[in-house]
């Protein structure tokens, strides 16, 4: 592509080895090294979990291009630039393959192809969009979530010419256009005024060329305003404490850092480490304490409390007649490592979709007994298609009851024990469904019947129950995080719907205290599939305060304390670049350098990080970064 402009990036196609290219599981793929200022938010490298790149290096009777295929499932982008450029022009070159698209998990909806160029993209689901649309039209979208604005159109005549597509955006005026077929839209709008660029497509199409453009002028502008956002980073780093290195584990091959809880006693924090055998309870100094010498598929900690021994939960064995799934439930001692109970699980239901996997998981709160004949622990299923049972049972492993659910639960934070209703007795929130802690009916979500309707919801893959905050006037709610059909903010006394936000696949939530100008907890929730690393915090009435995606993973991050009187941070642990404590307004404020030296070399496929205490005096988080074989421990300074 010709350009005239003083400063220009270039999709370099002519460069790329022919076949698929960037996938996301081949980090140091060829492709990848040559695409170092690009990339696909939807497929994005070293993600653990994606799908196929669905973009090849072709060639064709007009010249190389990529080739994107239809993905079906989500569509695909390539993106370059800064999130804090303004003013710019991009352009491709492109040719439509396909009028109809299905139902995605980024947009249920969608029934139409498109493909175009994408700019000002804040997230994967907010930006404009100039797009060939089902072959049939030309389109100027502005889309923020799932409200598409049409901000200009024109029905085309396309006969799977190569066209040219074309933007220019400077502070509030929008100029798109179709030399080829003579179309220019000129108009203004003001609602997203910064983010990259790129090309987006839902269904086949050749790329034959990606460009973007800045004048001297638009190209300083912005380089002050990406160095005026690195200055407030500087500044605001400066006022919170650093990351300091604090230790080092040598793990032994094929061992992993668990976590650090009280399990031995109340006064003391150990290491929980697991082992090709089962796992290991270690002292800080390295003394082993116990083991336990059978594979589990999931372990539950019920730490301990100066009223009560720690409990350890494990699902052991292996069913080889019902696709492997757990046999037996083993609850062990903290202090000895001794086995209090063992239990054969329930008979696994019978699926509608014997294709599934399905296996055995406790519920997430476990340890839960306040007395005899109380539920001290939950089984629930652990299946892709939704699932229906739950199990109740007492600490000495006898069982109580055992409900099936008619809403589809999801994963593992899709069930929680809680005294929603105030009668001092814990509920149980399945999902979409209430139960009370006899195992009777109490509601079920008002609107389950639109919910499994829709393509990437049909089990709520999380909930989230939020008590009265300081105002009493507040009732008590709780989010049902559905998928692809978003956030549900739900009456806790009835399950009618009070708010839906939809934000993309929303898969996970956690409680935080990351505003102390606002009352009680607030919820941090975050997206997958087809949108993966959108970030979205809620008060704790489910008011939506912020969307950000600072990179396109977003596993195992988590709010953490790292001031003692302050306020939570939000520790996003991802990438090497993301890396760093994002404050109540969704700003970076710290970016745990040291830390992010310790992902040199190695990418989201082989680090695992979480947060921990290292004793029960500890009033601030330390950061556990377990890179190859050894796990390093950060505090603040």
């Amino acid at each position: 592509m010709n350009s005239t402009a003083d400063w220009s990036r270039e999709l370099p196609l002519a460069d790329l080895p022919m076949g698929e290219i960037a996938p996301p599981w081949e980090p140091f793929h060829p492709s990848w090294k040559i695409l170092s200022e690009w990339d696909d938010p939807l497929a994005p490298r070293a993600a653990r979990r994606s799908h196929p790149s669905g973009k090849n290096r072709v060639d064709t009777p007009d010249g190389a291009a990529v080739e994107f295929e239809d993905t079906i499932r989500w569509g695909r982008i390539l993106l370059t630039g800064e999130r804090s450029w303004r003013d710019y022009s991009v352009s491709c070159r492109l040719r439509v393959l396909q009028v109809e698209s299905k139902p995605t998990m980024d947009n249920w909806r969608e029934q139409n192809a498109r493909a175009g160029i994408v700019f000002r993209v804040q997230t994967s689901r907010r930006y404009y969009q100039l797009c060939i649309e089902g072959k049939r039209r030309l389109v100027l979208y502005r889309r923020n979530d799932d409200d598409w604005t049409v901000l200009a159109e024109q029905d085309i005549d396309y006969s799977d010419q190569i066209l040219t597509l074309e933007a220019d955006v400077s502070a509030s005026r929008l100029r798109a256009a179709c030399p080829e077929l003579g179309i220019e839209f000129n108009l203004e709008d003001d609602l997203l005024d910064n983010g990259r660029a790129g090309f987006r497509a839902l269904g086949r199409c050749e790329l034959f060329g990606l460009e973007i453009r800045m004048t001297v002028e638009q190209h300083e502008s912005n380089e002050q305003a990406a160095a005026a956002s690195e200055t407030r980073i500087h500044k605001a780093a400066a006022a919170l404490p650093e990351a300091v290195h604090v230790g080092s584990l040598d793990l032994d091959t094929d061992w992993s850092f668990n976590t650090a809880l009280p399990i031995t006693a109340a006064n003391r924090h150990d290491l929980i480490l697991g082992t090709p055998a089962g796992l290991a309870v270690r002292t800080w100094e390295g003394e082993t304490l116990w083991e336990f010498g059978e594979q589990y598929s999931r372990l539950e900690i019920s730490p301990a409390t100066p009223a009560r021994a720690a409990r350890l939960y494990a699902l052991v064995g292996s069913r080889p007649d019902d696709g492997g799934v757990a046999d037996e439930a083993v609850v062990l001692h903290g202090a000895t490592g001794k086995q209090i109970g063992r239990m054969r699980l329930p008979d696994n239901p019978v699926s509608n979709r014997p294709d599934v996997p399905s296996q055995w998981d406790f519920t997430y709160e476990v340890g839960t007994s306040e007395g005899p004949g109380t539920i001290d622990f939950m089984i629930k299923q652990d299946r892709g298609d939704g699932r229906h049972d739950v199990w109740a049972f007492d600490e000495d492993l006898n069982p109580l009851w055992h409900h099936r659910v008619q809403v589809p639960y999801g994963h593992h934070n899709s069930v929680h024990c809680a005294d929603v209703n105030g009668d001092g007795k814990k509920e149980i929130i399945a999902g979409g469904t209430l139960l009370s802690s006899e195992g009777e009916l109490i509601w079920e979500h008002d609107r389950f019947e639109e919910f499994v309707e829709i393509k990437g919801g049909r089990h709520y893959d999380a909930v989230l129950f939020q008590e009265p905050a300081v105002n009493e006037d507040d009732e008590p709610i709780v989010f049902l995080i559905g998928g692809s059909a978003g956030v549900y903010v739900v009456d806790a006394q009835n399950g009618k719907t009070i708010e839906t936000h939809h934000i993309g696949h929303a898969q996970w939530g956690l409680p935080c205290k990351m505003r102390n100008d606002l009352p009680g907890l607030q919820f941090i929730i975050g997206t997958r599939w087809g949108n993966f690393g959108i970030l979205t915090l809620f008060s704790n009435q489910g008011e939506r305060l912020w969307t950000i995606q600072p990179d396109y993973i977003l596993q195992e991050s988590c709010p953490i304390q790292w001031e003692e009187c302050g306020p939570q941070h939000f520790w996003l642990n991802t990438t090497e670049e993301s890396q760093g404590l994002y404050n109540g307004h969704g700003e970076l404020e710290q970016p745990l350098d040291p830390v992010r030296a310790v992902w040199k070399g190695h990418t989201a496929l082989d680090v695992q990080s979480t947060a921990i205490r290292r004793s029960p005096t500890d009033l601030v988080d330390t950061l556990a970064v377990t890179a190859g074989n050894i796990v390093h421990f950060f505090s603040p300074g």
